[in-house]
């Protein structure tokens, strides 16, 4: 985007005009997405494959202990909170045609029945 709004400010010392500025911008815009996108091709970034610091870590009873009283008291950050209408549709909209499967050990939501799976969910013991 530097190099857009470097060629823009070139372009505003010649030009006056509002609307001509906007479709200078868009073209420059374009031209700059590309000249970047082929200079990032083949590229890695730089967390691609990284695990996040706190993954797998366990925490000593004591400090768990601290963590918890730290939370008690505060509400939940959604509490209150409704879900818009478009929400609400995506949801339903992504959630139709799903059904739970299981192999008899583990279970997945999903449209279609994965191999070796059957339509149903796992009986649950209360005491798990």
């Amino acid at each position: 985007m530097c190099y857009a709004f470097n060629r823009m400010k070139q372009q505003l010392l010649k030009c006056d005009d509002v609307e001509a500025m906007s479709k200078l911008y868009e073209e420059v815009r374009i031209e700059f997405s590309k000249v970047h996108s082929e200079s990032l091709k083949g590229h890695r970034p730089w967390s691609r494959g990284k695990i996040g610091p706190n993954k797998g870590r366990t925490f000593d009873k004591e400090v768990r202990k601290h963590m918890s009283e730290a939370h008690k008291g505060k509400p939940p950050p959604n509490k209150g909170k409704s879900m818009s209408d478009k929400q609400k549709k995506l949801l339903s909209k992504l959630s139709k045609g799903s059904h739970w499967f299981n192999n008899g050990i583990e279970e997945k939501y999903a449209k279609s029945c994965p191999d070796g799976f059957v339509k149903g969910r796992l009986k649950r013991s209360k005491y798990i």
